[in-house]
C-alpha cells in the first residue's frame, strides 16, 4: 500500500512541475521579442506587413522596406513558411494586432507542401492559436495529445530555442539577413543542373487565395511578388510565368514578378535568397513599381 502513496505522490509531483515549469516558460516566451512571440502577445504591428517563407524573412527586409517607404514595417515570414501556415499566421495576426494599411505577400511559399515537420515548428504558439492547434490535429494528432498530457512537451521547437536566444540578447528578429557569398562550388552546381519544373501544390494555392481574401475583407490592402532567383537557377526552372499566372488566377491579384529582375550574382547569397545589397536593390524595384503605393496613398 505504501508503495502506491509513493506512486501517487511521484505523478502528482510530476503534472505539478510539469504546469508550473510550462508556466514559467509560457511567460518567458510571451517576452520574447521574436516576432511570433510579439505577434501572440498583441506587441507586434506596422502599417506595412510581409509574409512568407525564408525568401520572405530575408528578402523582405523589414527595416529596409521601413526606411525607403517612410512607414513602419513588420515581417511575419518564417523558413519553410507554406500557404497554409502563412494563412494561419496572418489571420492570428489581423484579429491581434492593429491592422496595416497593406500586406505584402511573397508567394513561392505556393510551392512547399505543408508537412507534420513544418506545423510542429509552430508547436509553441498552439496554446495561443485555434488555427495553428487545428493544423496540429490534421498534420500531428499525436503531438496534439502529448501537450495535453505534458505541458512542456509544448516548448519542444526551435523557434522556442530561437525565442529565447533574443530575449537573452534582448534585440529584434525583424533584420534578418543572410551575410553570404556565392561560393563557386554552387556556381558549378547551379550550371550542371537539367531544366526542371517547380511544381504548385494545390492545397497551398488555395490557402493563399482564402488568405488573401481574408485581408481583403479586413479593409487590408494585398500585394503579391515573386522574389529574384539567381539567374542561371532562373532559367533552369522553365514554368516561372506559369506559377505566376495561377498565383495570379486563383487571388485574382496582380503578382509583381521580380523572379528574373537581379541579374547580378553578387547581389545573391545563394540561389534562392538575396544578400543584404541585393535585398535592397529589390526594394528599390518594388517600390518603383508601385508595390508600396498603396500604403503610401492611405497615410505614409
Amino acid at each position: 500500500m505504501k508503495r502506491w502513496w509513493w506512486v501517487l505522490a511521484a505523478i502528482a509531483l510530476f503534472f505539478v512541475g510539469d504546469r508550473v515549469g510550462a508556466a514559467l516558460l509560457g511567460q518567458l516566451l510571451d517576452r520574447s521579442p521574436q516576432r511570433f512571440s510579439r505577434l501572440y502577445a498583441g506587441k507586434l504591428e506596422g502599417d506595412i506587413a510581409l509574409a512568407g517563407n525564408s525568401r520572405g524573412v530575408v528578402d523582405l527586409h523589414a527595416p529596409t522596406i521601413a526606411e525607403v517607404t517612410g512607414m513602419s514595417a513588420v515581417n511575419i515570414s518564417h523558413n519553410g513558411q507554406t500557404g497554409q501556415i502563412a494563412r494561419a499566421i496572418v489571420e492570428d495576426f489581423l484579429e491581434l494586432s492593429p491592422k496595416p494599411k497593406l500586406l505584402v505577400i511573397e508567394v513561392s511559399l505556393v510551392t512547399s507542401e505543408t508537412t507534420e515537420a513544418g506545423v510542429l515548428e509552430y508547436i509553441p504558439f498552439w496554446s495561443h492559436s485555434q488555427r495553428l492547434t487545428e493544423m496540429g490535429r490534421k498534420y500531428c494528432h499525436d503531438e496534439v495529445i502529448a501537450t495535453d498530457v505534458t505541458n512542456l512537451y509544448q516548448f519542444n521547437s526551435e523557434l522556442m530555442l530561437r525565442s529565447m536566444i533574443y530575449l537573452a540578447s534582448g534585440r529584434s528578429d525583424q533584420g534578418s539577413g543572410m551575410n553570404a557569398a556565392l561560393s563557386s562550388a554552387l556556381i558549378e552546381e547551379t550550371r550542371q543542373l537539367e531544366p526542371f519544373k517547380l511544381e504548385v501544390v494545390d492545397d497551398e494555392l488555395v490557402a493563399l487565395a482564402d488568405l488573401v481574401k481574408a485581408a481583403q475583407d479586413a479593409g487590408v490592402e494585398v500585394q503579391l511578388v515573386f522574389a529574384p532567383y539567381l539567374p542561371m537557377y532562373a532559367e533552369r526552372i522553365t514554368n516561372l510565368d506559369e506559377i505566376i499566372r495561377q498565383v495570379s488566377d486563383a487571388t485574382g491579384l496582380k503578382v509583381f514578378d521580380f523572379s528574373r529582375a537581379i541579374q547580378d550574382e553578387k547581389l545573391f547569397a545563394d540561389r534562392v535568397h538575396l544578400n543584404p545589397t541585393g535585398s535592397r536593390e529589390l526594394i528599390r524595384l518594388m517600390q518603383d513599381a508601385g508595390v508600396f503605393e498603396v500604403a503610401a496613398a492611405n497615410g505614409g
